[in-house]
Formats: C-alpha cells, sequence, structure tokens
C-alpha cells in the first residue's frame, strides 16, 4: 500500500504540470518525434524526484503511469502540461505509430517508436 501511494505521488507529479522547464513535443510527424518524446519524458520522470536510472526506459515509465492511473485517457485528463488530445497524440503515436485524425503520419513512417 505504502509503496502505490509513492509511486501515485511521484507519478502525480510527472503529470501534474510541473515541468521544471521540460521541453514540448513540438511535430509528432517528424523523424525526430521519437527521441524528442523519450527525451521529454524522462525530463518529466526526472523532475518528479525519481533517479535518472529510473526514468531511462521510457516503457517502464509508461508501465508506472498505466499501473497508477489505468489507462492513458485517465493519466491525460490527470496531467495538467499539455492539452489533453496532444498528450493522447503523443503516446498514441509513441506506442503505435499510425496517422493521427488530422491525417499527419506519426514520427513520418507511420511505425511505432517502442514496442510494450
Amino acid at each position: 500500500m505504502k509503496i502505490k501511494l509513492i509511486q501515485t505521488f511521484l507519478l502525480g507529479l510527472i503529470f501534474s504540470g510541473i515541468s521544471f522547464a521540460c521541453p514540448k513535443v513540438s511535430a509528432y510527424d517528424t523523424p525526430e518525434f521519437c527521441g524528442m518524446f523519450e527525451s521529454i519524458a524522462r525530463c518529466h520522470c526526472q523532475a518528479s524526484g525519481l533517479s535518472a536510472k529510473m526514468c531511462s526506459n521510457v516503457p517502464l515509465i509508461f508501465s508506472r503511469m498505466i499501473s497508477t492511473f489505468g489507462s492513458i485517457e485517465r493519466a491525460c485528463r490527470f496531467q495538467k502540461d499539455t492539452a489533453y488530445q496532444n498528450c493522447i497524440d503523443a503516446w498514441q503515436c509513441y506506442l503505435k505509430g499510425g496517422q493521427l485524425a488530422d491525417g499527419r503520419i506519426c514520427n513520418g513512417t507511420g511505425r511505432p517508436c517502442a514496442t510494450i
């Protein structure tokens, strides 16, 4: 129970809008998207107080997020750093690739950045 509370607190900080100068995803449809997204996810993770080692693996960051919030949608509703749909789009592009609703191709290739 205590570990779950700590995880919830730390992940809450990740998605609470306390950005500590973490950049935002500027483009979903460029080849730089995957690296940019990973860098931003690590930044928010470390800004929450977790070590660089614990934040080095974006799929693990995702797993912690899902274990805390239950879904990408709930996590994106909770965070305040970016618009809800931008949060959803970023995770969807990272995890599944494909095409956004506006027709842009994720990371320029349509392929996912990572397999989880």
